[in-house]
């Protein structure tokens, strides 16, 4: 088995705009079906360290312990190797990092300028990241307007935290005026994604009538999607609405 095909697992799910944790399931589940050994694989792939197609790759094995012993001092080195070279997925592994001093110092305004130029190559969640410092103030003045703008690119594009987020501006009115129609519609974008948390508010929609006809019953279908999903807060909502429909009958 040549590491070009784990390599290439990590890049389709990338490109997919897959989190880094399910890209770690991706490539686990892979390993496992086809019965390839991981510390073969990482042994192959430290051997050839020196081609730059493999420092990705390494670093990711690093950062979770994929045929090795977690490292996020040697992650950072492998992912700052790529950056160095301007892969866009190097850039934002290293914003990451610098976001959250995995492996290096924290720093925030250096997160933000990785961030910057991995979005402006077309980095699906490094676009994510960078309206969410805007967003937050995280490493630049808070700016809702040039936030939407960023959450409007990655959703569009079809990163599923940034299809929730852009419908929470919409349904909190930062950076645009309120529009519940159109944070249901993100709401049910991130949700077709899978977002536990995209599924949870598009309940509560149809349970508060935002943005569509209130329908209670199409509520709790949601919610108990949301539930299934992992979402901590659907059980405690359709508790209070079953609760609420039964005193309604009463």
């Amino acid at each position: 088995m040549h590491p070009n095909e784990v390599l290439n697992i990590v890049n389709e799910c990338n490109n997919n705009l897959l989190d880094d944790e399910a890209i770690v399931v991706h490539v686990n589940d892979w390993l496992s079906r086809n019965k390839y050994d991981s510390e073969e694989i990482f042994r192959v792939v430290r051997d050839q360290s020196s081609r730059i197609e493999y420092a990705i790759l390494l670093g990711f094995m690093y950062r979770w312990g994929i045929g090795t012993e977690i490292d996020e001092i040697r992650a950072f080195a492998f992912y700052n190797k790529a950056a160095e070279t301007g892969i866009p997925l190097g850039l934002s592994e290293v914003g990451y990092c610098f976001l959250n001093g995995k492996g290096v110092y924290r720093d925030e305004e250096k997160a933000f300028s990785y961030f910057l130029r991995a979005a402006e190559l077309g980095n699906g969640f490094a676009q994510c990241s960078i309206a969410f410092c805007y967003d937050q103030g995280i490493g630049v003045d808070r700016d809702y307007y040039k936030a939407l703008e960023w959450y409007i690119k990655s959703a569009t594009a079809g990163n599923a935290i940034a299809q929730h987020d852009l419908a929470d501006c919409y349904y909190r009115g930062l950076g645009t005026p309120v529009n519940q129609v159109l944070a249901l519609h993100w709401y049910r974008r991130s949700a077709e994604k899978g977002l536990a948390r995209g599924i949870y508010k598009v309940g509560n929609h149809y349970q508060e009538g935002l943005g569509a006809v209130q329908d209670l019953h199409e509520a709790i279908r949601w919610y108990r999607r949301s539930h299934q999903a992992g979402e901590t807060y659907a059980i405690y909502s359709l508790r209070l609405l079953f609760a609420h429909m039964k005193n309604d009958d009463l």
